[in-house]
């Protein structure tokens, strides 16, 4: 049987709702990613911003199974200064050689998706087999539902074309 984990990092929710959209359209199996120290109030920002644009890895939890027991890893973050946010940094540090057939997710204020796209090849060191930009103003419409169920039914179709 084909397996997919579903990895987040949400730090005011917009990722977390996609996530957990995904994984239940998908029937997908799922990791979280926290901070291992507070990000809250306007320090909290700064040093998301920073993080992101150093290319820091910060300390952080991850609850989930391991992704190298998968077929395919979908990964979800928010953008933070055009990238994905720093946390998932940490996460790509700690499993790049456990993942496999990459897809990703990110959130977005903006409408720009092109610096976030570009990074992810450097940061996970493969081109994800699937990307898809969800805008925060998309997320309580139905077009992210019909953006997501398209995104979910194109992993889950090539893998059990791979199977």
């Amino acid at each position: 049987m084909v397996k997919t984990l579903l990895v987040y990092y949400s730090l005011y929710g917009s990722t977390k709702k996609v996530a957990e959209e995904m994984a239940r359209i998908g029937g997908w199996d799922v990791g979280v990613i926290t901070d291992a120290s507070p990000r809250k109030g306007i320090w909290g920002y700064s040093r998301s911003a920073l993080e992101t644009a150093f290319n820091s890895a910060p300390a952080i939890d991850y609850v989930g199974n391991d992704p190298g027991a998968y077929d395919t890893v979908v990964l979800g973050s928010p953008v933070w200064v055009g990238r994905p946010a720093s946390p998932m940094r940490s996460f790509a540090n700690q499993y790049n050689n456990k993942l496999k057939n990459l897809a990703c997710f990110c959130t977005m204020g903006g409408t720009d998706s092109k610096k976030w796209e570009a990074s992810l090849y450097s940061l996970y060191g493969q081109s994800p087999q699937k990307i898809i930009a969800v805008q925060e103003k998309e997320i309580a419409s139905t077009a992210t539902s019909e953006k997501i169920i398209s995104f979910v039914n194109s992993i889950n179709s090539r893998l059990r074309m791979a199977a």
